[in-house]
């Protein structure tokens, strides 16, 4: 297994420990700390999730427990907001899928490293105790290098005793060098560390092959390690037993990648990389660069553009999974890639060990699927705290796709910014009627060629407007909704309804548009769609705080304060990486949208969001 390899799937640590299948009701066990609907939160979620995201105002004074209820306040509406995205099968949704698999195989490949690496090292106490002696010596030892086995063959044959070693003169042609180096614990190559602790001083050693070439060395002098011994003696042991138990799990690393990807399916076509690769040098500007190149939006439009007859064309492929140019170049671009230059050799090295990296770890997360990782109790437990993140942040679109702004709003709530500005102002001719019935009859008429003002005459419930033939005032689009709304949108003449209102029915025709001038600098197209922006955030957010309360309390939730305010955690805020086995990150946890002002919104009597 090449090197650059074995580091690419080896975690350097870990920081924690079809239709996507519900999580279902749970067992509350002992630990809880809230309930929201079928679902229960767990301390250990809670805390998972405190001590695992960032907040500002822990450090504050008083500031831990008002996070700790906005937090458990934020983790009910998210479990609410999951169950009702189930039940209106969200999670049937092919992007929600789609991204929830990710997941999926993410943790399933996490676990499989743990099962077949690090689960599978065992660490001695004796060798503990030799390393904790070994720690605490540093040596010095010479050693003649050489790139080749027959030269270095040949010179050991001639060393006799270690005084041999000091005076063999290297001939030139053997390409070998002569130097001294210090062996610390811990930092050396293994092979040449543990031959190096193992020879008594002077005493020269076989040839030992380590990283690139070949060694001979010998002892030198031994000394004494200030770092190591400064360390309390259980800061020692738990050093050494870290490092011992990475160099275990490199060796079980190297055996089982051996193995695992002995006959696996999993290649990149080399016509195809070529091609992408020299489309993203070209827009990267195709030369040596003084500072990192990142794949941006016009780089990768450019190469859209450029690779428009080969998108479609497969590039890579892992047992099952088949990634197309555009699928690749679609992900360089979400990862926002970094080439150290804009070289066509370093662009080329850099996407092709993208592309193995991303196959290899395709490859473990299928097996890991395939041996149902993915059920494990662990990675069940972390399955559904991402499932119930997914499907609230799911149901908030749905939320937010329902809310509609009109233009009649938009001017209100600019003219509630600044009253200089002048709303847009109409004049319609309209027909009130009390019923249905009274105004399908009133139109009747209409449609019989009948005068609009004859009609609203005969027919309409309100006295003021049959006396004016139903012509009303210039009045602001802001007021009498939904008439005000309607007409901004429409042209003079045009008609519209019949709209339902508190009093009845209504029918009208435009009749006249306020043209007056906005005042110099009163308003700009840019502040409008500012301010529509910001409405519509507005309206979204109240929507589904509404939304919220009426869940909360169709379905019910309680919130355990005495357990949670017994609850022990830090004030330091933080965001923090889960580093995956197999190599990869992603985030420890989800995160929590900060939904709390539901819990003071008194339920509306009518549906939300049908």
């Amino acid at each position: 297994m090449p090197q650059k390899l074995l580091m690419l799937l080896l975690p350097f640590c870990i920081l924690v420990a079809e239709p996507v299948a519900w999580a279902g009701p749970q067992d509350p066990g002992d630990a809880v700390l809230g309930k929201a609907g079928e679902i229960f939160v767990p301390e250990g979620e809670f805390q998972q999730r405190y001590e695992l995201l960032p907040s500002l105002r822990r450090h504050r004074w008083g500031g831990v427990e008002q996070s700790k209820t906005e937090l458990m306040v934020a983790l009910i509406a998210e479990k609410l907001l999951a169950q009702e995205a189930r039940d209106r099968r969200l999670d049937r949704d092919s992007a929600f899928v789609r991204d929830f698999d990710e997941v999926r195989k993410l943790l399933a490949r996490d676990q499989l490293y743990r099962e077949e690496v690090s689960g599978n090292i065992v660490l001695r106490e004796e060798e503990i105790l030799l390393g904790m002696a070994h720690a605490k010596t540093e040596l010095l030892v010479e050693f003649l290098y050489f790139p080749g086995r027959e030269d270095a063959e040949f010179v050991r044959r001639q060393i006799k005793v270690g005084g041999d070693f000091q005076r063999m003169a290297l001939d030139p042609s053997f390409n070998a060098v002569r130097d001294t180096a210090t062996v610390i614990w811990g930092d050396a190559d293994p092979v040449l560390e543990r031959a190096a602790y193992a020879l008594a001083p002077g005493v020269v050693s076989e040839i030992l092959q380590a990283g690139d070439g070949l060694y001979i060395i010998r002892v030198k002098g031994i000394g004494r390690s200030s770092y190591f011994h400064a360390l309390a003696p259980s800061v020692l042991r738990e050093r050494v037993v870290s490092k011992i138990r990475e160099r275990k799990e490199r060796t079980r690393l190297q055996e089982f990648a051996e193995s695992f990807f002995r006959d696996k399916p999993g290649f990149a076509r080399g016509p195809m990389v070529h091609a992408l690769a020299d489309a993203i040098h070209r827009a990267l500007g195709g030369g040596p660069a003084t500072n990192p190149q990142f794949l941006s939006e016009r780089v990768y439009q450019e190469c859209r553009t450029s690779l428009a007859a080969v998108l479609q064309d497969t590039l890579a492929v892992a047992g099952e999974r088949v990634w197309s140019v555009e699928e690749v170049l679609k992900r360089l671009y979400a990862r926002s890639v970094q080439f150290p230059d804009s070289d066509a050799r370093t662009v080329f090295r850099g996407v092709n060990d993208l592309l193995r990296e991303w196959v290899l770890q395709e490859l473990l997360a299928h097996e890991g699927l395939r041996r149902r990782l993915d059920e494990h109790p662990s990675v069940r437990r972390q399955l559904d705290m991402w499932q119930h993140a997914s499907l609230a942040h799911a149901m908030k679109e749905h939320v937010n796709k329902s809310v509609q702004i009109g233009e009649a709003e938009v001017w209100s709530y600019l003219r509630s910014k600044d009253t200089l500005i002048h709303v847009p102002r109409v004049r319609v001719r309209e027909l009130r009627t009390a019923t249905l019935e009274m105004m399908e009859d009133a139109l009747a008429e209409l449609q019989g060629q009948s005068d609009f003002p004859g009609v609203i005459a005969r027919w309409s419930t309100d006295s003021v407007a049959r006396e004016t033939s139903g012509l009303s005032p210039l009045f602001p689009v802001t007021d009498r909704p939904p008439i005000g709304e309607l007409a901004l949108a429409m042209n003079v003449g045009e008609r519209n309804g019949p709209v339902r209102t508190k009093e009845g029915f209504v029918f009208f025709e435009l009749v006249e548009k306020d043209t007056i001038p906005q005042p110099r600098g009163a308003i700009s197209t840019m502040t409008r769609e500012q301010a529509t922006r910001e409405l519509l955030r507005m309206k979204q957010r109240r929507t589904l705080n509404m939304f919220l309360a009426q869940v909360g309390e169709q379905r019910g939730f309680d919130l355990y304060r005495e357990r949670l305010a017994r609850l022990r955690v830090t004030d330091t805020p933080m965001t923090t990486f889960r580093l995956l086995g197999f190599g990869g990150r992603m985030f420890a946890v989800p995160f929590v949208d900060p939904l709390v002002e539901w819990i003071n919104v008194d339920p509306p009597s009518t549906t939300v969001v049908p």
